[in-house]
């Protein structure tokens, strides 16, 4: 037992270096081998400063750590142990090194996602907790519609809408910089209440657009465990209720979300890129961005170096601890049900009776018939002929006609596949009914909801802002709807695969989603798009999900894991069913409904990540988002004045309606999973159609 739980921790030590020797090899990459990348800029710069090429070489290897002249693995080895020693270059916009810099910036970020984790998981707990043991009440309902609603807001839009009410308009709070420069740093009441102060509007920001979904995850686990047996036990021996919420309840219930916990501290630590640049908070992220802005390659690889290695270790130490808290706990599935080595023997023998594949399959098809035979009267033979037969008619209603009525049940799904719907009519439909907008087709700064040709206004350049709006729905939506396909769709096939095969199968394929976990998305997407330039809302939709599947495909296995231990998969594959005809007879039409919800998890992510990047400048410049929308009225001044405070609100109403939809959309197909609600819908379906039969027997059809 001991050597076995040493190999774990080992493994996972293993796993956390694996990654960041990924990102060290993955930065490399990008600065050394990229034709017109980091390298080539810098010599060209250096080269308009006439330098001669001892110089050159010189200025190049101190602000990259790399010979340009040595071979290709040398440069790695230099770069590579350079980093590992602390070592990032030199900063060519500050001048100094970059490990002074960051080391400078870090605990601020630190600090920052620190306190914004704690609040948001104490607040999502409790208010969770409460919700639960109040169930059906009125304030469980008032915290339910609360908590959905300020979990379709980004922070980066709470941050806006902070800044100008409490520092602008009513000077609360300062409106941006971590702490007033005068003051001595030290344990003294000035400093602490001057970080405070500064502190107060980002984790606010933080905070109140994220508790919402801790806060109903934790509303639903409770709900769960209250009706488990050894609650009920408990209950019936007498103990006290304080003791049971905290002991029985309270325990169990919060175990799901501390394994949520892994992918917020990733999540959250590269958001903070957004957040710091809105309240000029000089964090990690702030200097990050400011290195992209200034071209400051060795600064902002650096950056990003230091953030993925910090989630990393944040990452292992929270898995580390997870065991302690549920020993239960295993990410791992140690039985094997295909290998390595048996996909091998199989290639092997296809491709040796590739010419006799008639024959061969008329042998495994009475093989097959005489397993069947000797199982038909075994419960596995029951079982699985009850999986294998029926009518086409009954499983199209049970795996696509059933979801549907119970999704369309719910009223949360109705409004929100209604607002889903209202903006793809109004990307599709919209251009063919207004102008193109132009700079000077209207009156400048015209103010919202006075002139009923341009109801939402217009800009400073005089471009009506409907028509900004309308016409950038349509990028967006091509953006979110490749996004989520690509990450829902890597993620299906490598979580089914990996719960499915079990064995090295499962730990490569967990290991390769476990480094895309361990990897912040917006930092990542931010370093890709400065490289790259991607201009077409497909391409960034690809770009900003490139390692969103990591976590969706966890979640998948564990899902295919579930599904693989029941008794129906088991005797198929007993009776010799392929395992391709199980994936995909079986297994996959049991996970659609949660792949769908993952779906609709990654659209939020493009529309909260693509806004979030073109308001703040990362991504190429174009009037087609709502995000450059926001980003031309933030510069133009619509924080200071309230006449210009349409311009900004405008468009953020835009994106927090179109969140709202797909979360309301989100918690109604949540239902599907409910196996008591399918239940229901199937013994209807029976119902029915006993009805249907006995009506056929009492009044036969006449033939005309």
């Amino acid at each position: 037992m001991v050597n076995s739980s040493v190999k774990k921790h080992v493994g996972r030590l293993a796993q956390a270096l694996f990654s960041i020797w990924f990102v060290l090899t993955f930065t490399f990459a990008l600065v050394r081998l990229l034709p017109g990348g980091p390298m080539d800029y810098l010599k060209a710069q250096m080269i308009e400063q006439n330098m001669d090429t001892a110089a050159l070489q010189a200025q190049v290897e101190a602000y990259t750590n790399i010979t340009p002249d040595e071979p290709i693995p040398v440069q790695y080895v230099q770069y590579v142990s350079s980093v590992l020693q602390g070592d990032f270059g030199q900063s060519i916009w500050y001048d100094q090194p970059v490990s002074s810099v960051v080391l400078n910036a870090l605990p601020w970020s630190l600090l920052l996602v620190g306190v914004s984790l704690f609040l948001i998981y104490l607040i999502g707990i409790v208010g969770g907790a409460l919700m639960a043991y109040s169930e059906g009440s009125r304030f469980d309902n008032v915290m339910s519609t609360a908590a959905i609603l300020m979990n379709s807001i980004p922070s980066y839009v709470a941050g806006v809408v902070f800044l100008y009410f409490l520092g602008y308009r009513w000077r609360l709070f300062p409106i941006g910089g971590r702490m007033n420069d005068a003051t001595e740093v030290g344990l003294n009441w000035p400093f602490v209440a001057g970080v405070i102060d500064h502190l107060a509007l980002p984790v606010a920001a933080f905070v109140l657009t994220a508790f919402g979904f801790r806060a109903l995850t934790m509303r639903g686990n409770s709900i769960s465990v209250l009706g488990e047996e050894f609650v009920r036990v408990a209950q019936l021996r007498g103990l006290p209720g304080r003791h049971i919420a905290l002991q029985y309840v309270g325990r169990n219930a919060v175990l799901p979300l501390y394994t949520g916990l892994l992918i917020s501290i990733g999540r959250l630590l590269g958001a903070t890129v957004i957040i710091e640049q809105i309240f000029r908070y000089r964090g990690i992220g702030y200097y990050m961005l400011e290195a992209i802005n200034a071209r400051d390659y060795p600064l902002m690889m650096g950056c990003f170096i230091v953030i993925t290695v910090t989630v990393v270790l944040g990452v292992y130490v929270a898995d580390l601890t997870y065991r302690f808290i549920d020993p239960r706990a295993d990410t791992r599935s140690e039985t094997p049900n295909v290998t390595v080595g048996g996909l091998w023997e199989r290639l092997k023998v296809w491709v040796a009776t590739r010419g006799s594949a008639q024959s061969a399959e008329g042998t495994d098809s009475s093989v097959r018939a005489d397993e069947r035979a000797q199982l038909a009267d075994t419960q596995f033979g029951a079982v699985a002929e009850s999986t294998t037969s029926g009518s086409d008619g009954s499983k199209l209603y049970q795996f696509f006609v059933v979801p549907l009525l119970i999704i369309w049940e719910d009223w949360r799904t109705r409004v929100g596949l209604t607002i889903i719907l209202f903006y793809v009519a109004m990307g599709l439909l919209g251009p063919l009914f207004l102008a193109a907008p132009e700079s000077g087709q209207a009156p400048r700064a015209m103010q919202a909801f006075q002139n009923l040709s341009h109801p939402f206004g217009t800009d400073q350049a005089g471009r009506d802002l409907l028509s900004l709006i309308v016409y950038a729905t349509r990028p967006m939506l091509e953006m979110i709807l490749v996004g989520a396909v690509f990450a829902t769709t890597v993620a299906s096939f490598i979580g089914i695969v990996a719960g499915y095969a079990g064995g090295t199968i499962d730990r490569l394929l967990m290991t390769a989603s476990d480094v895309t976990i361990a990897v912040p998305g917006i930092p990542l997407a931010i370093v890709l798009a400065f490289l790259f330039q991607p201009t077409e809302p497909a391409v960034i939709g690809l770009l900003l999900t490139v390692n969103a599947w990591g976590g969706i495909a966890r979640q998948i296995r564990s899902e295919t894991i579930s599904i693989r231990k029941n008794h129906y998969v088991e005797a198929a594959q007993v009776m010799g069913i392929s395992s391709t005809r199980l994936l995909y007879k079986e297994v996959l039409p049991n996970i659609l409904s949660f792949i769908m919800i993952k779906f609709v998890a990654s659209a939020r992510r493009v529309i909260f990540a693509s806004v979030g990047l073109y308001f703040i400048g990362a991504l190429p410049y174009t009037l087609e988002h709502w995000g450059v929308i926001m980003q031309i009225a933030y510069e133009g001044g619509a924080l200071l004045t309230t006449d210009l405070a349409y311009w900004l609100f405008i468009p953020m109403a835009t994106i927090v309606v179109l969140n709202y939809g797909f979360i309301l959309f989100a918690q109604g197909t949540d239902r599907l999973l409910n196996p008591r609600i399918r239940a229901k819908h199937r013994k209807k379906e029976q119902v029915q159609g006993s009805e249907s039969r006995a009506e056929g027997a009492t009044h036969p059809a006449t033939e005309t």
